[in-house]
């Protein structure tokens, strides 16, 4: 994973990798869902990664960087999402979506856990950096996850 002498842009490629993984967990979960509020939820999740997506992609390729893609789609297609945001193996998070009768609450509460995870890894992987671009880049990406763990919270209490 992350070796903490990375320098901003393999950070950047790195923290891109991981939200196209979280991006493909919500959309694959999404597709899973036979209840439409668990489905729009789902989208939803996925398109505040969309959202990061654009936003690292923005800074890796504002740094006068040659290598980047001109579209976001050739981006995306040329950074690996194999893991997602808390480091775990896409193909193992999707395994945790394989149960039956999945529900609204059962959405909100997966969902609350890879947020949680996400925030996590990115407050450690930003303990862990050597590059102080790199680190304000994961103590900025946690930030972000805790938004959205508030968001599930106040939704998780206004939603039975």
């Amino acid at each position: 994973m992350l070796r903490g002498d990375e320098t901003l842009a393999e950070s950047l490629l790195f923290a891109f990798g991981l939200e196209k993984g979280s991006y493909t967990f919500y959309k694959k979960a999404a597709e899973k869902m036979d209840d439409p509020r668990s489905r729009e939820f789902f989208h939803s999740m996925a398109e505040l990664e969309l959202g990061h997506m654009g936003m690292v992609r923005l800074i890796y390729c504002g740094m006068e960087n040659e290598a980047c893609p001109a579209s976001m789609e050739e981006f995306g297609e040329a950074v690996p999402g194999a893991y997602v945001e808390g480091g775990k193996l896409l193909e193992n998070a999707l395994r945790e979506l394989d149960v039956a009768f999945l529900d609204e609450e059962d959405a909100r509460r997966i969902a609350i856990k890879h947020e949680s995870d996400a925030y996590n890894f990115y407050n450690k992987a930003a303990k862990r950096m050597e590059n102080t671009h790199a680190r304000v880049l994961f103590k900025n990406l946690a930030t972000e996850e805790q938004k959205h763990l508030d968001e599930l919270s106040k939704l998780r209490k206004t939603r039975p």
